[in-house]
């Protein structure tokens, strides 16, 4: 599948194979969605890298429950939508994370289990993700990252060292 920005054919880093429950939850709670662009820049970094997802398309288990769950960045009526999806018994459970103007420079980041990261929030300490997280990239803007936690998604940004350095001044 191929990705169409200003007119141009854009390889996908992977292709967006939006599995047939989770295609039929978005037709029906987003009639007129369709799976976010992402930018040629992108979409080459995603390849580059060897990402095995794409950039608006991402599969985990973000509740460790041992099923797979997925979020998505849609575009629907002009904005763009970040959904999880949580499988629950035979369907999914919707949670609506971000909705912002479109942008495709925006992309979704899987922060596997058990992978590094710091709290630049907080401690400036190193951690381990204890789950599958949901990481929401903005071009200029603070990354947020999405992880379960009490039933619930909850959020925080993600500052970079600079970020985080201005912020303590």
């Amino acid at each position: 599948m191929c990705l169409l920005l200003a007119s141009a054919a854009v390889a996908c880093a992977q292709p967006a194979e939006v599995p047939p429950p989770v295609r039929a939850l978005l037709d029906r709670k987003h009639p007129a969605w369709r799976l976010a662009p992402a930018a040629p820049q992108i979409t080459s970094w995603f390849r580059e890298y060897g990402f095995a997802f794409h950039p608006s398309l991402v599969r985990g288990d973000f509740d460790a429950d041992g099923n797979s769950d997925y979020a998505v960045q849609i575009l629907e009526g002009g904005k763009q939508v970040v959904v999880a999806l949580m499988k629950r018994g035979g369907a999914f459970e919707e949670h609506v994370l971000a909705r912002d103007a479109a942008d495709p420079f925006r992309y979704l980041l899987l922060f596997e289990k058990g992978s590094k990261d710091i709290d630049f929030e907080v401690s400036l300490k190193p951690f381990r993700y204890p789950r599958d997280a949901i990481g929401l990239m903005y071009f200029k803007r603070t990354p947020i990252i999405y992880s379960w936690s009490g039933g619930r998604f909850v959020n925080k940004r993600s500052l970079g060292d600079e970020e985080a350095e201005s912020e303590r001044k």
